[in-house]
């Protein structure tokens, strides 16, 4: 994610599969520690219902938890990314994991 968090960075594989919220919602959980009241503000580009629609997706998924009211990635997902240690293929070896489990729906 960039520096500049008035983009949002997300994958069209992941898009494709899971839908665009998801896709942008994961990308931002990825890169912070955020919840629900957070997400709504820096998504106020998208109404809160599908903003709570996607989260619920992503939570039934498990690919993200709730923690201390925060979402973050789920325990499977952060053990892959620490073991990475080149940026480009971290970003693909969660691409991969969420792949995996969209198709396996």
């Amino acid at each position: 994610m960039s520096k500049d968090l008035k983009k949002i960075f997300f994958s069209p594989e992941i898009a494709s599969s899971l839908g665009l919220e998801e896709a942008i919602i994961l990308s931002l959980i990825e890169s912070f520690k955020l919840n629900e009241e957070s997400l709504f503000k820096k998504l106020n580009f998208l109404s809160q219902e599908k903003i709570k629609n996607a989260l619920s997706k992503l939570l039934v998924l498990e690919l993200i938890e709730k923690l201390n009211s925060e979402f973050v990635l789920k325990n499977s997902i952060r053990a892959n990314l620490k073991k990475e240690n080149n940026d480009n293929d971290l970003k693909l070896k969660v691409h991969n994991d969420v792949l995996t489990q969209a198709k396996s729906l």
